[in-house]
């Protein structure tokens, strides 16, 4: 019951070179939308700041919004995540 989106507003992918490369270094297998004019992911989700993380339930409601995952960020993320998706 839980899916993950990565959601790419720039044309930049650093050393790897594209979003494939990336995704196959570090193992990743999960769907990326790209966004590069970023205009669907701020008039959809009001994200003004990359990298943001989302929680969004089955019915499209989002339960957490986080910009910095920090040294406590990705724990409390996690948190959300799994309780969005026993719901």
């Amino acid at each position: 019951g839980l899916a993950f989106l990565h959601v790419h507003t720039r044309n930049r992918f650093g050393r790897w070179g594209s979003i494939d490369a990336y995704f196959a270094a570090y193992g990743y297998r999960y769907p990326v939308a790209f966004d590069a004019s970023k205009d669907w992911a701020r008039d959809l989700y009001r994200i003004a700041w990359s990298p943001t993380y989302l929680v969004v339930d089955r019915a499209g409601i989002i339960r957490h919004f986080r910009t910095d995952l920090g040294a406590t960020g990705a724990e409390a993320l996690l948190d959300a995540a799994m309780t969005a998706a026993r719901a």
